[in-house]
């Protein structure tokens, strides 16, 4: 299918979202554009051009107006184009493409259930955990768009971002109206609103699973207030907001939920009566609160989901019952370990009862989940051996916590690294995973432009006296064989951390290949 725009349609869509400051573009200027493009490699006579980019040259301009662009939008005045080429100055080059994105590929999230997942962690596996279920309701595969991977109806292919760039993400939007994808299920970074990726999408339901500081510093976010601010975004752009109760700014989501018209739900974890006399309660952050003051702070009614029966099923993952606001109570299963995996779950079914989907098909698809390099287990002689992402401060305490209870009387291994760029995360893995483990196997994870062995050394600096032994191999395969060997006839876990199933190493500003840490695994035990 093609589509288009015409110049006079690009000027009047920048005006209408304020986004204008001046152009030459007449009002009846109906010149078809064929393409959009923020890369001067690719431009052709019917492309218009976007001048966006931290790193962005006036070069790039120059190529693409070389290479015959139809026209071009900038947040720069260029005098020396006003007389030749078609050209709109903004305020913001990355709004400008979001909505420009979509109205180029005719808003194509409106042909199904869009649903959008943000939290410091759990994103992915509760991406997953709806995706199957939604599978499970649709008969065949819907779509997905996650840190792992995209699949809109077409091709599966290996994500770049953990959510792509606008124009790539109306792309994605458009395959599945065109594939005839009845849902579409995405993790939102925070990083997407901050450079304006979802600027004016709306999310049929939004999730938001919990918050810690992370992603701090370098071209990421200066400080915790805009990493919030920029996650509670996802609330003012989602029809129905599903949140995690117990975290963190619970006040502040229900003030910034108060100043929308979104629908706000509850979800919990919570086997225990809390309930003050017949005053519902719900367990958050800040302790047990009843319903009647928080939906004060709201404005309005706020609806709760709580899993208020669960047994561990080992290895077989977690029995589980689901009381609703209206339907009643029911019981899942699902595969997936660990208690923070059992929250999780309770977010994916308390989005597929307000997606409207049938009980049996929720318990099919939240019975079966495989997430790639999420509590991936492995079993070798006596030992067992764990593939996880996890790799900042909140999703390691929960992995650590959660593998402490199901594996206490194995000696416990962990192979891990830190990023090149994030310093914060260093004094966390060390402190948490020098408490929790016997071993650990101090490894590289992405150096960039870093020494892996400062960055371990700079890790086994914070590891607490005596707690674990640490020995550094900053060869990340390596790390993985000598661990498996070391504990083979073992009663061991052996959990390797921090890449997941990503296949490539980050290395002086270039992804290197990489077999990823279940493949290394697969071929080693």
């Amino acid at each position: 299918m093609s589509y288009s725009l015409t110049l006079s349609a690009i000027k009047q869509i920048l005006k209408k979202y304020k986004l204008l400051i001046t152009t030459n573009i007449q009002d009846d200027d109906y010149t078809v554009v064929e393409k959009l493009s923020y890369d001067s490699r690719n431009i052709d006579e019917k492309t218009f051009f976007i001048c966006k980019g931290i790193g962005f040259k006036d070069d790039f301009l120059k190529a693409a107006v070389d290479n015959k662009a139809l026209g071009f939008v900038s947040e720069k005045y260029y005098e020396e184009y006003v007389d030749t080429v078609p050209f709109v100055q903004v305020n913001s080059a990355t709004k400008a493409l979001s909505v420009l994105a979509i109205y180029y590929y005719q808003r194509p999230s409106e042909s199904f259930f869009l649903t959008g997942i943000t939290g410091t962690a759990g994103k992915t596996t509760t991406t997953y955990m709806i995706h199957s279920i939604f599978n499970a309701n649709a008969g065949k595969e819907t779509g997905i768009i996650s840190t792992n991977e995209t699949y809109c109806g077409t091709v599966h292919k290996e994500a770049e971002n953990t959510t792509p760039e606008s124009l790539k993400l109306q792309e994605l939007f458009s395959e599945a109206k065109e594939n005839d994808i009845p849902y579409v299920t995405m993790e939102v970074s925070s990083q997407a609103y901050s450079v304006n990726r979802v600027y004016d999408q709306t999310f049929d339901i939004g999730i938001f699973m919990n918050i810690d500081k992370d992603h701090i510093g370098g071209s990421e976010h200066p400080s915790y207030e805009h990493y919030r601010n920029c996650k509670l975004e996802l609330i003012k752009n989602s029809r129905t907001m599903l949140v995690y109760s117990r975290t963190k700014e619970l006040d502040l989501i229900l003030e910034t939920a108060s100043e929308s018209d979104c629908n706000l739900i509850l979800f919990d974890v919570d086997d225990t009566d809390s309930n003050c006399g017949h005053e519902e309660t719900i367990v958050t952050f800040d302790g047990i609160r009843t319903i009647s003051e928080l939906q004060k702070k709201l404005g309005r009614q706020l609806d709760v989901y709580k899993t208020t029966q669960f047994k561990s099923l080992g290895s077989r993952g977690y029995s589980f019952t689901v009381s609703t606001p209206i339907k009643g109570d029911f019981e899942f299963t699902t595969n997936l370990t660990g208690f923070f995996n059992l929250v999780n779950a309770t977010a994916a079914v308390t989005a597929a009862f307000e997606a409207n989907v049938c009980v049996s098909d929720i318990r099919k698809g939240i019975s079966n989940v495989f997430v790639p390099g999420r509590m991936n287990i492995y079993n070798s002689d006596k030992s067992v051996i764990i593939v996880d992402y996890a790799h900042n401060r909140l999703t390691l305490e929960e992995f650590l916590k959660s593998i402490e209870h199901d594996y206490s009387d194995y000696t416990v291994n962990i192979v891990i690294g830190a990023a090149g760029k994030n310093h914060l995360r260093r004094e966390d893995i060390g402190k948490l995973c020098g408490t929790y483990a016997h071993h650990l196997y101090l490894t590289e994870e992405d150096p960039d432009f870093e020494d892996p062995e400062e960055i371990c050394e700079d890790i086994a600096r914070f590891i607490p006296e005596c707690h674990a032994t640490y020995e550094i191999i900053t060869d990340r395969e390596s790390a993985i064989k000598k661990a498996i060997n070391d504990n083979r006839g073992k009663k061991a876990l052996i959990a390797i951390l921090g890449k997941g199933s990503e296949r490539f190493s980050k290395f002086k500003g270039t992804h290197i290949p990489y077999k990823s840490d279940s493949v290394v695994v697969e071929e080693n035990i």
